[in-house]
């Protein structure tokens, strides 16, 4: 560690050796806490009380896993889910192509032998 100069650097400002008097709160200020745990708690009860409301008008998704919700939010979006899929088949298409042509060569056995195709691996990437 000691002949990367980088790396002694970092360790000496992660454990505190680089720092002067200046950089610390002067003695002289105080610090005063101030509880809002029930302001707090309302704002998050509101916003909730919010959200669930525009979920109920059919605007937003469900907290909860509910297929009528979901299925009635995606039917008023025709367009958002048409696009979804051309995003999805342009990012897989390489891959489904490679996979149509092995299957049609009987190269399938083959190929899954090998383990996951260099076309899989950067769909994967870009899909998570």
């Amino acid at each position: 560690m000691e002949e990367d100069e980088q790396l002694a650097s970092l360790m000496r400002g992660l454990s505190g050796q680089n720092l002067n008097d200046s950089q610390f709160a002067n003695e002289n200020v105080n610090l005063r806490l101030v509880e809002v745990l029930e302001a707090l708690y309302w704002t998050q009860l509101t916003y909730f009380i919010t959200a669930q409301a525009i979920v109920e008008t059919g605007e937003a998704l469900p907290f909860v896993y509910d297929p009528d919700i979901i299925s009635a939010y995606w039917g008023k979006r025709p367009r958002a889910v048409a696009t979804f899929i051309v995003q999805f088949l342009s990012v897989a298409g390489g891959f489904l192509s490679h996979l149509a042509l092995d299957l049609i060569t009987k190269k399938v056995k083959e190929a899954l032998g090998k383990g996951p195709t260099p076309v899989l691996i950067p769909i994967l990437r870009t899909l998570a």
